[in-house]
Protein backbone atom coordinates (compact mmCIF):
# COMPACT_ATOMS: atom_id res chain seq x y z
CA UNK A 1 0.00 0.00 0.00
CA UNK A 2 1.24 3.53 -0.71
CA UNK A 3 2.33 5.56 2.31
CA UNK A 4 -0.26 7.81 3.87
CA UNK A 5 0.44 11.49 3.36
CA UNK A 6 -0.25 13.41 6.58
CA UNK A 7 -1.66 16.47 4.82
CA UNK A 8 -5.13 17.61 3.77
CA UNK A 9 -6.32 20.21 1.27
CA UNK A 10 -9.09 22.72 1.85
CA UNK A 11 -10.53 24.60 -1.11
CA UNK A 12 -11.12 28.31 -0.55
CA UNK A 13 -14.63 29.21 -1.76
CA UNK A 14 -15.40 32.20 -3.93
CA UNK A 15 -15.96 35.59 -2.40
CA UNK A 16 -13.16 35.18 0.13
CA UNK A 17 -10.41 37.76 0.48
CA UNK A 18 -7.21 35.87 -0.33
CA UNK A 19 -4.94 38.59 1.03
CA UNK A 20 -6.68 38.55 4.41
CA UNK A 21 -6.56 34.75 4.56
CA UNK A 22 -2.85 34.82 3.71
CA UNK A 23 -2.28 37.39 6.49
CA UNK A 24 -4.04 35.19 9.04
CA UNK A 25 -2.06 32.13 7.96
CA UNK A 26 1.26 33.98 8.27
CA UNK A 27 0.41 34.98 11.84
CA UNK A 28 -0.75 31.48 12.67
CA UNK A 29 2.44 29.92 11.22
CA UNK A 30 4.68 31.97 13.51
CA UNK A 31 4.04 29.57 16.39
CA UNK A 32 4.28 26.38 14.30
CA UNK A 33 7.22 24.19 13.40
CA UNK A 34 8.42 24.03 9.80
CA UNK A 35 6.71 20.68 9.12
CA UNK A 36 3.39 21.84 10.54
CA UNK A 37 3.09 25.18 8.76
CA UNK A 38 -0.03 25.87 6.71
CA UNK A 39 0.53 26.53 3.00
CA UNK A 40 -1.69 28.60 0.72
CA UNK A 41 -1.85 28.48 -3.07
CA UNK A 42 -3.17 31.74 -4.54
CA UNK A 43 -3.58 30.45 -8.10
CA UNK A 44 -5.43 27.24 -7.24
CA UNK A 45 -7.17 28.80 -4.21
CA UNK A 46 -6.55 26.07 -1.69
CA UNK A 47 -4.91 25.57 1.73
CA UNK A 48 -2.72 22.58 2.53
CA UNK A 49 -2.43 21.78 6.21
CA UNK A 50 -1.09 19.01 8.47
CA UNK A 51 -3.46 16.40 9.87
CA UNK A 52 -2.67 17.66 13.37
CA UNK A 53 -4.69 20.80 12.68
CA UNK A 54 -8.44 20.24 13.16
CA UNK A 55 -10.62 21.26 10.23
CA UNK A 56 -12.51 23.61 12.56
CA UNK A 57 -9.33 25.63 13.05
CA UNK A 58 -8.84 25.90 9.29
CA UNK A 59 -12.45 27.02 8.87
CA UNK A 60 -11.90 29.71 11.48
CA UNK A 61 -9.04 31.12 9.40
CA UNK A 62 -11.21 31.30 6.28
CA UNK A 63 -14.42 32.52 7.93
CA UNK A 64 -15.18 36.23 8.03
CA UNK A 65 -12.71 36.87 5.21
CA UNK A 66 -15.30 38.11 2.77
CA UNK A 67 -14.11 40.29 -0.08
CA UNK A 68 -14.89 43.94 0.58
CA UNK A 69 -16.66 45.01 -2.58
CA UNK A 70 -19.45 47.07 -4.01
CA UNK A 71 -23.10 46.17 -4.25
CA UNK A 72 -23.85 43.60 -6.97
CA UNK A 73 -20.36 42.14 -6.58
CA UNK A 74 -21.33 38.91 -8.40
CA UNK A 75 -21.90 38.83 -12.15
CA UNK A 76 -25.31 37.16 -11.99
CA UNK A 77 -26.84 36.82 -15.47
CA UNK A 78 -30.05 35.03 -14.43
CA UNK A 79 -30.61 36.92 -11.15
CA UNK A 80 -30.20 33.80 -9.00
CA UNK A 81 -31.56 34.05 -5.47
CA UNK A 82 -28.39 32.58 -3.97
CA UNK A 83 -25.69 32.65 -6.67
CA UNK A 84 -22.78 30.25 -6.24
CA UNK A 85 -19.71 32.45 -6.55
CA UNK A 86 -16.62 31.52 -8.54
CA UNK A 87 -13.46 30.92 -6.56
CA UNK A 88 -11.57 33.55 -8.55
CA UNK A 89 -12.53 37.04 -9.59
CA UNK A 90 -12.06 38.69 -12.97
CA UNK A 91 -11.09 42.27 -13.73
CA UNK A 92 -13.76 44.52 -15.22
CA UNK A 93 -12.41 47.55 -17.13
CA UNK A 94 -14.77 50.52 -17.28
CA UNK A 95 -14.82 53.38 -19.80
CA UNK A 96 -13.89 55.93 -17.13
CA UNK A 97 -10.61 54.08 -16.44
CA UNK A 98 -11.72 52.43 -13.21
CA UNK A 99 -11.18 48.71 -12.62
CA UNK A 100 -13.43 46.39 -10.64
CA UNK A 101 -12.99 42.81 -9.45
CA UNK A 102 -16.05 40.57 -9.54
CA UNK A 103 -16.95 36.95 -8.99
CA UNK A 104 -19.06 35.03 -11.50
CA UNK A 105 -22.16 33.01 -10.75
CA UNK A 106 -21.28 29.37 -11.51
CA UNK A 107 -24.83 28.41 -12.51
CA UNK A 108 -25.24 31.41 -14.80
CA UNK A 109 -22.01 30.90 -16.74
CA UNK A 110 -22.75 27.18 -17.07
CA UNK A 111 -26.17 27.85 -18.60
CA UNK A 112 -24.62 30.51 -20.85
CA UNK A 113 -22.05 28.05 -22.23
CA UNK A 114 -24.70 25.36 -22.74
CA UNK A 115 -26.83 27.83 -24.69
CA UNK A 116 -23.90 28.89 -26.89
CA UNK A 117 -22.90 25.28 -27.68
CA UNK A 118 -26.44 23.95 -28.18
CA UNK A 119 -26.42 20.41 -29.59
CA UNK A 120 -22.60 20.50 -29.79
CA UNK A 121 -22.40 19.60 -26.09
CA UNK A 122 -23.47 16.34 -24.43
CA UNK A 123 -24.67 17.37 -20.99
CA UNK A 124 -25.14 13.76 -19.84
CA UNK A 125 -21.59 12.62 -20.65
CA UNK A 126 -20.06 16.07 -20.06
CA UNK A 127 -18.19 16.22 -23.37
CA UNK A 128 -18.21 17.94 -26.74
CA UNK A 129 -20.04 16.33 -29.67
CA UNK A 130 -17.32 16.54 -32.29
CA UNK A 131 -19.57 15.36 -35.14
CA UNK A 132 -22.09 18.09 -34.38
CA UNK A 133 -19.33 20.72 -34.35
CA UNK A 134 -18.26 19.71 -37.87
CA UNK A 135 -21.87 19.62 -39.08
CA UNK A 136 -22.37 23.29 -38.19
CA UNK A 137 -19.49 25.56 -39.18
CA UNK A 138 -21.26 28.78 -38.20
CA UNK A 139 -19.46 31.02 -35.73
CA UNK A 140 -20.23 30.67 -32.03
CA UNK A 141 -21.33 33.81 -30.25
CA UNK A 142 -18.92 35.21 -27.65
CA UNK A 143 -19.49 34.69 -23.93
CA UNK A 144 -21.63 37.48 -22.51
CA UNK A 145 -21.22 37.85 -18.75
CA UNK A 146 -22.66 41.33 -18.26
CA UNK A 147 -24.71 44.07 -19.87
CA UNK A 148 -22.72 46.41 -22.10
CA UNK A 149 -23.39 49.76 -23.71
CA UNK A 150 -21.82 51.40 -26.74
CA UNK A 151 -19.58 54.33 -25.90
CA UNK A 152 -17.36 55.99 -28.53
CA UNK A 153 -18.11 53.21 -31.04
CA UNK A 154 -16.99 50.50 -28.60
CA UNK A 155 -18.76 48.28 -26.09
CA UNK A 156 -18.10 48.92 -22.38
CA UNK A 157 -17.25 47.61 -19.84
CA UNK A 158 -14.60 45.15 -21.04
CA UNK A 159 -12.96 42.06 -19.56
CA UNK A 160 -9.97 39.85 -20.38
CA UNK A 161 -11.21 36.77 -22.25
CA UNK A 162 -8.07 34.77 -21.43
CA UNK A 163 -8.42 35.44 -17.71
CA UNK A 164 -12.08 34.40 -17.85
CA UNK A 165 -11.27 31.08 -19.57
CA UNK A 166 -8.48 30.23 -17.12
CA UNK A 167 -10.76 30.99 -14.18
CA UNK A 168 -13.52 28.80 -15.60
CA UNK A 169 -11.10 25.91 -16.16
CA UNK A 170 -10.25 25.97 -12.46
CA UNK A 171 -13.90 25.62 -11.41
CA UNK A 172 -14.66 21.88 -10.90
CA UNK A 173 -18.26 22.32 -12.10
CA UNK A 174 -17.22 24.17 -15.27
CA UNK A 175 -14.13 22.27 -16.44
CA UNK A 176 -15.79 19.98 -18.99
CA UNK A 177 -18.15 22.49 -20.58
CA UNK A 178 -15.37 25.10 -20.78
CA UNK A 179 -13.11 22.58 -22.51
CA UNK A 180 -15.93 21.78 -24.93
CA UNK A 181 -16.36 25.49 -25.68
CA UNK A 182 -12.61 25.85 -26.36
CA UNK A 183 -12.66 22.79 -28.66
CA UNK A 184 -15.64 24.16 -30.60
CA UNK A 185 -14.28 27.68 -31.16
CA UNK A 186 -10.81 26.31 -32.01
CA UNK A 187 -12.18 23.97 -34.69
CA UNK A 188 -14.29 26.75 -36.18
CA UNK A 189 -11.37 29.22 -36.09
CA UNK A 190 -9.08 26.82 -37.94
CA UNK A 191 -11.70 26.05 -40.58
CA UNK A 192 -12.31 29.74 -41.22
CA UNK A 193 -8.60 30.56 -41.60
CA UNK A 194 -7.91 31.80 -45.19
CA UNK A 195 -4.66 29.80 -45.34
CA UNK A 196 -6.34 26.49 -44.51
CA UNK A 197 -8.68 24.38 -46.59
CA UNK A 198 -10.40 21.03 -46.15
CA UNK A 199 -12.27 18.47 -48.20
CA UNK A 200 -16.05 18.77 -47.65
CA UNK A 201 -16.25 14.98 -47.37
CA UNK A 202 -13.48 14.87 -44.71
CA UNK A 203 -13.57 18.18 -42.78
CA UNK A 204 -11.41 16.81 -39.95
CA UNK A 205 -8.32 16.70 -42.18
CA UNK A 206 -6.92 20.20 -42.62
CA UNK A 207 -4.55 21.14 -45.46
CA UNK A 208 -2.55 24.18 -46.41
CA UNK A 209 -4.44 26.13 -49.04
CA UNK A 210 -2.48 26.21 -52.33
CA UNK A 211 -1.89 29.23 -54.49
CA UNK A 212 -4.13 30.38 -57.27
CA UNK A 213 -4.51 27.97 -60.21
CA UNK A 214 -3.00 25.12 -58.17
CA UNK A 215 -4.86 21.87 -57.78
CA UNK A 216 -5.11 20.02 -54.46
CA UNK A 217 -6.40 16.51 -53.96
CA UNK A 218 -7.92 15.22 -50.76
CA UNK A 219 -5.37 13.26 -48.74
CA UNK A 220 -7.84 10.56 -47.73
CA UNK A 221 -7.33 7.32 -49.70
CA UNK A 222 -10.10 6.67 -52.20
CA UNK A 223 -11.54 10.19 -52.05
CA UNK A 224 -12.10 11.75 -55.47
CA UNK A 225 -12.60 15.34 -54.29
CA UNK A 226 -10.17 18.03 -55.47
CA UNK A 227 -9.71 21.73 -54.88
CA UNK A 228 -10.07 22.78 -58.50
CA UNK A 229 -7.42 24.98 -60.10
CA UNK A 230 -10.05 26.47 -62.43
CA UNK A 231 -12.92 27.41 -60.11
CA UNK A 232 -11.02 27.31 -56.77
CA UNK A 233 -13.84 25.18 -55.31
CA UNK A 234 -13.97 21.65 -53.93
CA UNK A 235 -15.77 19.14 -56.14
CA UNK A 236 -15.34 15.67 -57.54
CA UNK A 237 -12.86 15.10 -60.35
CA UNK A 238 -14.42 16.01 -63.70
CA UNK A 239 -17.35 17.97 -62.21
CA UNK A 240 -15.92 21.46 -62.81
CA UNK A 241 -18.22 23.68 -64.84
CA UNK A 242 -15.68 26.48 -65.28
CA UNK A 243 -13.05 26.56 -67.99
CA UNK A 244 -9.78 28.30 -67.26
CA UNK A 245 -9.02 30.88 -69.92
CA UNK A 246 -5.34 31.20 -70.72
CA UNK A 247 -4.44 34.68 -71.99
CA UNK A 248 -2.43 34.85 -75.19
CA UNK A 249 1.29 34.50 -74.55
CA UNK A 250 0.85 32.44 -71.37
CA UNK A 251 1.23 28.73 -70.58
CA UNK A 252 0.32 26.48 -67.63
CA UNK A 253 3.18 24.73 -65.88
CA UNK A 254 2.45 20.99 -65.98
CA UNK A 255 4.19 20.51 -62.63
CA UNK A 256 2.70 23.17 -60.32
CA UNK A 257 -0.16 24.36 -62.59
CA UNK A 258 0.84 28.01 -62.33
CA UNK A 259 0.14 30.30 -65.27
CA UNK A 260 3.53 31.33 -66.73
CA UNK A 261 4.14 34.13 -69.17
CA UNK A 262 6.10 33.06 -72.28
CA UNK A 263 8.61 35.86 -72.81
CA UNK A 264 11.11 34.18 -75.15
CA UNK A 265 10.74 32.89 -78.69
CA UNK A 266 12.09 29.49 -77.65
CA UNK A 267 9.39 26.98 -76.75
CA UNK A 268 11.38 25.91 -73.68
CA UNK A 269 9.84 27.71 -70.68
CA UNK A 270 11.24 28.05 -67.15
CA UNK A 271 8.71 28.13 -64.30
CA UNK A 272 9.66 30.74 -61.70
CA UNK A 273 7.43 29.07 -59.13
CA UNK A 274 8.62 25.44 -59.05
CA UNK A 275 11.87 25.96 -61.09
CA UNK A 276 10.89 23.27 -63.62
CA UNK A 277 11.48 23.48 -67.38
CA UNK A 278 8.86 22.46 -69.94
CA UNK A 279 8.09 22.93 -73.62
Amino acid sequence: MPPEIPYNIKTIPGGKNMNLISYRIRNFNKRLSKDNKILINFNKRYIMYHNEHPIQRIDEIINDCETIAEENDVLDLMLCNEPEESRKQIFIFNHDGSIQQKNICIECISECLKFLLGNMYDDNNKEAKIDKIYENMNCIDPINIMECEEIDNSLWPKFNFGQLIWNLLEEPKLVEITRSYIIAISIKALHSCPRITFCPAHPRFLMHKPGKHEELRCHCPGCDFILCKNCSQWHKIGDCKDTLEIPPGYRICPNCHKIIEKTEQCNRIHCDNCKKHFC
